[in-house]
């Protein structure tokens, strides 16, 4: 297939696009950095890193409020803050950054810490699990409910997975809407208990914003809530799965990790630039402008696409490649500009945690089978030594 091709039939929603995207990325970068694609009924892409952090830093020109998400959620309403421009996206954010800053979230350590350890306890003794399923899926859930202050929910988990994969994996569109409409319903009926006894939950804290002035509608409340529960659990819960998987995958970064912990943190930042979580949000073009060298008019939806910037040989040296003793802290995994994730801290203590929580319990693991790869979410099937032997594994 020509760069031609790929470029017309570009969709970065395609697992097997995910699985070759780093020759694929290092093509349209050189031979077409922005290009135009006819997937999901058309858009323009920009793949270098110059290009993206141009774009995401001007919302002037490329306006996040009609919608980020190629193809949409579906559920007819916005993801606030993401889909909201300057000032009403700054009003949204600033309610938001104190409790995600990194003192803030330096104080959630400790409960972090305990479900990651009770996530391992639980199937440390077994010899075998599915990580995916029993603590980088789990451990996001848990905070973000704990954060919003509401119990447990098994259906949280069915209808936040739903709303994620449904719109690409060609889900019913009323399936989408009546999920979306049950996870409104939920939140609508804590927000009501919070008006009657608030606490030092988010929820709590929402009812307490404004915008320029005005409080926040019961609308703006909702679709932040809402936005809150999307954004804290599934890509985290991918971050997670795609950093266990290296480990499994390459057992001397693992081996060196053990021996010398202090290198998590690189970790960290090796797995979220590499496997990037998102790997494009949308803009649209507020007035005919110029990216790259390439027209793109008024109201032409743009994809930025972060997984291609983060390899962009032109800011990371041998950008394919997972350097343990390196950091990248310049990657685009949370965004950049007046967009980057709120929170970016959480997530990244959520993945550390749980890396090293695992090691503790279980520092020799392989996978159980073929090599399932980080692109997609998904089992995360993977095996290890108990008893005197795996005991022996640990004091070596």
């Amino acid at each position: 297939m020509s760069l031609l091709e790929i470029a017309a039939s570009f969709d970065h929603n395609d697992h097997g696009m995910r699985q070759r995207c780093g020759v694929i990325y290092a093509s349209l970068r050189a031979g077409c950095p922005v290009f135009w694609t006819e997937a999901w009924g058309g858009y323009w892409v920009a793949s270098r890193y110059q290009d993206v952090y141009e774009a995401a830093r001007d919302p002037e020109r490329f306006s996040s409020a009609p919608g980020v998400m190629i193809p949409p959620v579906g559920h007819g309403r916005p993801l606030l803050p993401m889909e909201s421009d300057p000032p009403d996206h700054s009003a949204y954010r600033e309610l938001l950054l104190p409790r995600f800053a990194p003192a803030a979230v330096a104080l959630l350590e400790s409960d972090v810490r305990e479900f990651a350890a009770s996530l391992v306890d639980g199937v440390a003794n077994t010899g075998r699990a599915d990580l995916y399923e029993t603590l980088a899926k789990p451990l996001p859930l848990l905070m973000i409910t704990r954060l919003l202050g509401i119990e447990r929910d098994d259906l949280f988990w069915e209808w936040v997975e739903l709303l994620m994969y449904g719109r690409v994996d060609g889900a019913d569109p009323e399936t989408i809407v009546v999920t979306a409409e049950a996870l409104y319903d939920f939140l609508a009926r804590q927000l009501e208990l919070r008006r009657a006894a608030p606490g030092d939950d988010l929820l709590s804290l929402l009812l307490q914003g404004d915008v320029n002035g005005r409080p926040y509608t019961h609308d703006e409340i909702l679709d932040l809530a809402f936005f809150l529960v999307i954004a804290g659990i599934e890509n985290t819960a991918f971050s997670i799965r795609a950093t266990l998987r290296h480990l499994a995958v390459h057992p001397d970064d693992r081996a060196a990790l053990a021996a010398d912990p202090g290198l998590i943190n690189n970790v960290v930042e090796q797995s979220l630039r590499l496997y990037a979580p998102v790997t494009g949000l949308a803009r649209t073009a507020a007035c005919d402008t110029n990216l790259g060298g390439q027209g793109i008019r008024r109201g032409d939806r743009l994809l930025l696409l972060f997984g291609s910037a983060n390899r962009d040989e032109t800011v990371f040296e041998d950008a394919d490649d997972f350097h343990l003793n390196r950091r990248d802290g310049r990657h685009v995994a949370f965004g950049i500009g007046p967009h980057r994730c709120v929170g970016s801290h959480l997530a990244r203590l959520e993945i550390r945690i749980a890396v090293e929580e695992l090691l503790r319990r279980v520092p020799h693991f392989e996978l159980t089978g073929p090599d399932p790869g980080w692109y997609a979410a998904g089992p995360l099937e993977v095996a290890w030594q108990t008893g005197a032997a795996g005991q022996a594994g640990r004091e070596s």
